[in-house]
């Protein structure tokens, strides 16, 4: 892949992610898309998902035959941060939003499904995990099941309400951090 100066392209500046934090995760531009690589757990390139830079649909697309319900995406770093906390969203935006406001310890579902296997993933290195799903009706339903099936296991839930229809990205690392405080957006 050729690099390009993300710093200048619109999609990415639109999205507040600044040259330095693409380049950390590894973001690139090509043929009209973004390419966010995902890796495996401990640290591996698993699969590249393409995000289509108009309206467009599919927005997204997963490379090959990956199965994104095996994986939990930035969990490596996650896991490198060595937090007692760590912080659940749905997607790539989010959770490079969380990252850019100082807690490194955050992963996304890819999505607003929680497999068992990302589960268990979460449930190996953390003892609180907060939840920030969608304030859309998946995200608000999405964030129910994944409380219920968490407070059933030994780990300690802290549910982070959005207001309707926002996502975390939408917001500054500031008010993420202030939020994440708080305890509530």
């Amino acid at each position: 892949m050729q690099e390009v100066d993300l710093k200048y392209h619109p999609y990415l500046q639109s999205r507040g992610i600044p040259l330095e934090v693409a380049k950390e995760f590894g973001i690139g531009v090509s043929a009209g898309r973004l390419l966010i690589p995902i890796h495996s757990t401990y640290g591996l390139l698993a699969s590249y998902v393409e995000r289509r830079l108009d309206d467009s649909e599919p927005r997204y697309k997963f490379s090959g035959d990956f199965h994104k319900n095996g994986y939990l995406y930035n969990y490596h770093r996650a896991k490198a941060a060595k937090a007692k906390a760590i912080v659940l969203v749905e997607g790539f935006f989010q959770c490079i939003r969380i990252w850019q406001a100082g807690y490194k310890s955050v992963v996304a579902l890819m999505g607003s499904t929680m497999s068992e296997r990302q589960e268990n993933l979460l449930l190996r290195y953390w003892k609180f995990v907060f939840v920030a799903m969608d304030g859309d009706e998946p995200g608000r339903k999405a964030q129910a099941e994944i409380i219920t099936r968490l407070t059933k296991r030994e780990i300690d839930v802290i549910p982070l309400e959005l207001p309707s229809r926002a996502q975390v990205d939408h917001y500054t690392p500031e008010q993420v951090r202030e939020a994440i405080t708080k305890g509530k957006f």
